[in-house]
């Protein structure tokens, strides 16, 4: 982390998802360069943040209908998801087809299969830190939300169309 922060005066740069010496934790390291008043580097500090941490603030985004957030290093490492037996691996144990739109880096809304049921992934990349926060939603919850509007619309222009024919 140190090299890091030396190669990014004035930066603040993160590291790679690592074990935690002091905690059955993953962390983060958020480490930044010191330089003095004529930009020389005299050393760095940091701070790790814990996937605990990272997990509460990426679990604090609602859905409708519900969904499963993932925050997702450039590694495609899960750094955060409701499911913490995720955290630290790849996302391809996960899903081999959401690593393999997650790693494209691009943000959107596609569709994909798993484990023979429709989904639909919604991602944004962070550039800054190069992460991705992807939620996932099973296409049959989003039928579900829209199908009750739907009908009622439906029932409502067949009512109509039945009072105007009787006129």
């Amino acid at each position: 982390w140190y090299v890091r922060a030396k190669a990014s005066p004035g930066a603040v740069v993160t590291t790679d998802a690592y074990p935690s010496v002091t905690a059955k934790d993953i962390n983060i390291g958020v480490v930044t360069s010191l330089v003095d008043e004529k930009g020389v580097f005299y050393g760095a500090v940091g701070m790790d943040v814990t996937i605990g941490a990272l997990t509460n603030f990426a679990l604090g985004f609602r859905t409708h209908p519900a969904g499963n957030t993932f925050l997702v290093d450039r590694n495609g490492i899960v750094l955060a998801n409701r499911d913490s037996r995720l955290h630290g691996k790849k996302i391809e144990e996960y899903s081999p087809a959401l690593q393999a739109l997650l790693t494209k880096h691009d943000a959107g809304i596609r569709a994909l299969d798993i484990s023979g049921q429709k989904h639909f992934l919604f991602s944004q990349v962070s550039s800054e830190r190069d992460w991705t926060i992807a939620v996932l939603v099973a296409a049959a919850d989003i039928e579900k939300v829209i199908r009750g509007p739907v009908l009622w619309m439906v029932f409502s222009l067949s009512v109509g169309l039945l009072l105007l024919s009787v006129l």
